[in-house]
């Protein structure tokens, strides 16, 4: 498994080393930033500016996994879950996640939902980013996902 490192337990509201460093670039201008979500979520600091990854994130109230895959960063995609689950979006898994087993939990934006997140693999072309998140997703069977991980690709056992 590329990847696996030992993973924060607890979220800080420290920044990551990348988002630090953008800030002292704008010379501490603008608003000040929140905590780097991939960074409290397990991912590596050197990883959440990285491109093209598949990734496995668990939610931190139950336990249950997800496995996703983006041609963006990981911070930027842990983002848009974070956004989906707070705003409970059911049409999208963490929405979804969140409204059907979290119902009356109160979520905010400073909190951190996700946990043992793991870089699963590096690729920046798409097609075959999907065709490496795909048995991933059938190995694994997280339950928060809602494919079966059953994408054919021509180098994957069908």
């Amino acid at each position: 498994m590329l990847g696996a490192f030992p993973v924060r337990s607890a979220f800080t509201n420290r920044m990551c080393q990348q988002e630090e460093k953008r800030q002292r670039q704008k010379g501490g201008r603008g608003r000040p930033p929140s905590p780097c979500i991939s960074c409290g979520s397990g991912i590596r600091p050197s990883d959440c500016d990285r491109l093209g990854v598949v990734y496995s994130i668990q939610c931190t109230l139950c336990g249950e996994m997800y496995v996703g895959e983006t041609g963006r960063n990981v911070r930027t995609r842990l983002k848009e879950h974070q956004h989906q689950a707070i705003h409970r979006t059911r049409d999208t898994p963490w929405g979804r996640h969140m409204a059907e087993q979290h119902p009356e939990t109160h979520l905010t934006s400073t909190q951190q939902i996700f946990k043992n997140g793991t870089i699963l693999a590096h690729e920046q072309n798409g097609s075959t980013r999907k065709c490496r998140e795909a048995p991933e997703i059938r190995d694994r069977r997280p339950s928060i996902n809602t494919s079966s991980g059953r994408r054919t690709c021509r180098w994957t056992d069908r």
